[in-house]
């Protein structure tokens, strides 16, 4: 005879209260659950997870003491870079053309670029921003979109230039892309020489560099990296402006400087920061992340990012920010790898 929703209720809380949630295994039989360990959120224990946050039925966490308290643990996610690439047309890039393609042929298939977003906008003739407003190729993570972003390369360079009304356009598009992406950190990334044409103003640079610092200054932050072709000067001050450090790529050795760019425009891009569960208990908490040893390294909480230092494992909460977000501090963000992913537990006690 089958057994009655109620008394499966419960035999669940008898056997959590006997035996810690450890018999997961007979729990999830009497309950209907499955111990395997969601996407995302709570994580019940047993098969791949961890004892003492086993999922009740309806998937609610069990009370692990006399208190009613509740342990759970969650997996947060570093969240996606995201990379809008802005890439000039113009005839001037005609001699560099070929080690151009080579470089963002082999960044688009370095393993390390693996679950980078990247899409694509070509800039030439047009003087309106809008035509670089929506992407030749929409913004999707590597190794899939590699193929779509090389067809939609030129075999040659044709155009003219008209940087500013391209990166005006650029931003907007990454703006629109942030705003409805939150849980990635999206960027510009502008390769050119730079010459310009005739709908750039005078004083393009200087337009140039107050676009990139607007950008990186609003709602979302738009970062701004440029890849300078040849004798770019302009390059370092629009970089400088848009938050990142100028890359530029001489004549001699231009696949391999482009790629070597491109690779530091990936290491310095790479966000810091994971999306925080929005329904955490009040409790006490501990933030750890596993080390190529398998052991589990815990996190110091900062009250910010003036308080980070060098050598310390740490993070901060941005409350600020729609969802809120855990940051990790510059030292430990260089110490994480890209897919690293970080465990959040809630306890009962302060120990």
């Amino acid at each position: 005879m089958p057994l009655r929703p109620a008394l499966i209720l419960a035999l669940c809380a008898a056997c959590a209260a006997a035996h810690g949630c450890i018999d997961s295994e007979l729990i999830g039989r009497l309950c209907q659950t499955d111990c395997a360990p969601p996407a995302s959120g709570p994580s019940p224990a047993g098969k791949g997870c961890d004892a003492g946050e086993c999922a009740g039925a309806g998937g609610a966490d069990s009370p692990t003491n006399d208190a009613g308290c509740i342990e759970r643990s969650y997996v947060l996610t570093r969240k996606r870079l995201d990379v809008y690439l802005l890439l000039d047309n113009s005839a001037s890039l005609l001699l560099s053309w070929p080690a151009i393609l080579d470089g963002l042929s082999a960044f688009f298939d370095d393993p390390e670029s693996r679950g980078i977003g990247v899409g694509l906008q070509l800039f030439g003739a047009a003087c309106e921003p809008e035509a670089y407003a929506t992407p030749r190729v929409p913004i999707a993570p590597l190794p899939n979109n590699a193929t779509a972003l090389r067809n939609a390369l030129p075999p040659l360079p044709v155009e003219s230039t008209s940087t500013l009304p391209a990166l005006r356009g650029a931003i907007t598009h990454a703006r629109q892309w942030a705003s409805t992406h939150p849980d990635t950190d999206t960027v510009v990334l502008l390769v050119t020489d730079a010459l310009p044409a005739e709908c750039d103003p005078v004083d393009y640079t200087q337009q140039l560099t107050q676009l990139a610092q607007d950008a990186l200054q609003g709602t979302p932050s738009i970062r701004t990296f440029v890849v300078g072709i040849g004798a770019f000067e302009a390059a370092t001050q629009i970089a400088l402006a848009g938050g990142t450090d100028p890359i530029t790529s001489a004549t001699e050795a231009m696949k391999d400087r482009i790629l070597e760019g491109l690779r530091s425009m990936r290491t310095n891009a790479q966000p810091c920061s994971y999306t925080w569960p929005e329904d955490l208990p009040n409790q006490p908490k501990t933030i750890t992340y596993q080390t190529p040893q398998n052991e589990a390294q815990p996190l110091i909480q900062h009250p910010g990012p003036q308080d980070c230092q060098d050598q310390q494992q740490a993070y901060y909460l941005e409350t600020n920010t729609t969802p809120n977000q855990l940051t990790t501090c510059p030292y430990t963000c260089q110490t994480l790898s890209t897919n690293t992913q970080l465990k959040l537990r809630t306890t009962c006690n302060a120990n």
